[in-house]
Formats: structure tokens, C-alpha cells, sequence
């Protein structure tokens, strides 16, 4: 409901509940968060207590599951929930969560898409159950090339590739070194909430970039959750039920290779080859 008391659509709830059970029943871990709220996005201030509301009712649905359950209190803040604003819905959330649930684990994210762009101005309450989430595009040309909602400019973009040179591993590092000092600094775990490739990018490309990240992430410590399931940056097809065994392989099996060594430019005949 848009006016108070924001009573959340009962049927609503209980389809959350069939999929966080199914999924419970495999022994996954089930992170709910809310997503593409765009009331709160364009007016932060005039949704507070609808945002504080709904994080209440959640908690007290789910009151009694176990703590492979997580609750993320927002999908990529963005537009007028500006990062102070955002400091101030998170603090929100987590009150309304804690009134109910002493220990659940909170997943929150960065204002600004949900990047490493924007950590620097979160503000996080004391609370020792706190995960911070990042979501990872990195090179955003690469990984979004062709991308048909990020406008024509993508289509500029197709043909990218990600070599997984050292230069190339070095910006990733480089885009994570807040991040893990961050972490370090407020004694705070770190998940990984999204990264993936769409699939207009070449697949040995987006095998390489993947199987970097995901061991990159491992090797810090760090929780992810792939990007996604069987959609344009997918795993699975569903027409034919088949997995891409090649990402699969990058989440799962293979291990961290050595980097590929630099590209040489023959400058004679303008050729450049791959050693």
C-alpha cells in the first residue's frame, strides 16, 4: 500500500515464501532485498516510513528462519536517494529489522548503483551483522556492450574484449582497494552482490573475466552472487535447457590462471598478435 499502514500484499508475501522455502529445501543461501523501488527513488523522503514499514512487516514474516536467510535493505540506491539520504534509510532499516530480529544478517550497498564509487560516503550504524554488497561491472564497455537499456553508445562498444592481461587485473585490484581497507577498517565481510557479462560479449572473453573475478573475490575472502541466472547475462537457457558450461566452469571449477602476457604491436605491418 502507497498510504500508511503500507500493509504489504499478503499473496505478495506468500509467494516469497514458497521460493525462499524451495529454495531453503536445497540448501541455498536466500538473500531478500527490494528491488526496483522507484517511489523511494524519486521521492526518499516521502517513502521513509513506507521503507521502514515494509522492512518490518518482512522481518516479521520471516521471524523464526534460520540464518541462511539475509535480508538486503535496497537494490542499488540511485536518483534522488542521494548517498546522505541513503545513510539515513539505511539506519532506518536496520531499526526496523532489529525491533523483531537481533541477529539476522543485513546486507547494505552503496548509493550510486551499488558500486565501489560510492562506499566512500556510507555511513554505517554499529551493528555486528552487518554485510556490505557490492555490485561489479568493471569494465562497463566490456560487460555491457550492446547492452540495449544502456542506449546507442553500447553499440559502439561490441567487439570489446577482456584478455585477462596483468594490466587488466591490476585496475580490478586497483577498483577493489577501498573496498577490502574499508572492510578491514569497520570489521565488516563483504559480498559480491553482482557481476556478469551480457552475452553479446564474446564467450571466451566473458569465461576469462569470470573466472578472474571469481577467484579474485575467493582469494579476498569475499561472498558473491553471479549475475544472472538465464537471462542476457545468463548460465542457463531455458528453450533448451542446457547450462553454458563455460561460465559454469568460471563460477565453479576453473582455477586462477596465470594472466595473459602482453599484446606486441608489429609496427611495419600494423598487426598485433597474442603471445
Amino acid at each position: 500500500m502507497a498510504e500508511p499502514p503500507y500493509t504489504i500484499n499478503p499473496a505478495f508475501l506468500e509467494r516469497i515464501r514458497h521460493v525462499v522455502d524451495l529454495a531453503t529445501k536445497r540448501h541455498l543461501q536466500v538473500i531478500i532485498n527490494m528491488h526496483h523501488h522507484e517511489d523511494l527513488f524519486k521521492d526518499p523522503e516521502g517513502q521513509r516510513k513506507r521503507f521502514a514499514s515494509m522492512w518490518d512487516q518482512i522481518t516479521r514474516y520471516f521471524s523464526g528462519y534460520p540464518d541462511n536467510l539475509v535480508f538486503e535493505l535496497m537494490n542499488e540506491p540511485h536518483g534522488n536517494l542521494t548517498a546522505e539520504k541513503w545513510n539515513g534509510l539505511v539506519a532506518d532499516g536496520i531499526h526496523a529489522i532489529r525491533r523483531t530480529d537481533k541477529k539476522r544478517f543485513i546486507l547494505v550497498g552503496t548509493a550510486e548503483y551499488g558500486g565501489v564509487g560510492g562506499l566512500s560516503k556510507l555511513h554505517l550504524p554499529k551493528d555486528d551483522r552487518l554485510i556490505l554488497t557490492i555490485h561489479y561491472y568493471n569494465p562497463f564497455h566490456f560487460t555491457h556492450q550492446g547492452a540495449e537499456w544502456v542506449g546507442s553508445e553500447a553499440e559502439k562498444w561490441l567487439g570489446s574484449q577482456w584478455l585477462d592481461s596483468e594490466r587488466e587485473r591490476l585496475t580490478v585490484q586497483s577498483d577493489f582497494a577501498a573496498a577490502i581497507q574499508y572492510g578491514r577498517n569497520q570489521h565488516i565481510p563483504i559480498h559480491i552482490g553482482e557481476f556478469g557479462a551480457y552475452n553479446k560479449a564474446g564467450l571466451e572473453s566473458r569465461a576469462r573475466w569470470t573466472t578472474y573475478l571469481s577467484r579474485y573475490f575467493e582469494s579476498q575472502g569475499f561472498s558473491w552472487a553471479y549475475w544472472e541466472f538465464s537471462a542476457g547475462f545468463g548460465i542457463y537457457n531455458p528453450s533448451t535447457k542446457t547450462y553454458v558450461k563455460e561460465l559454469v566452469d568460471a563460477l565453479l571449477h576453473n582455477p586462477m590462471p596465470a594472466p595473459v602476457a602482453p599484446i606486441n604491436t608489429d609496427s611495419a605491418t600494423n598487426k598485433t598478435a597474442e603471445h
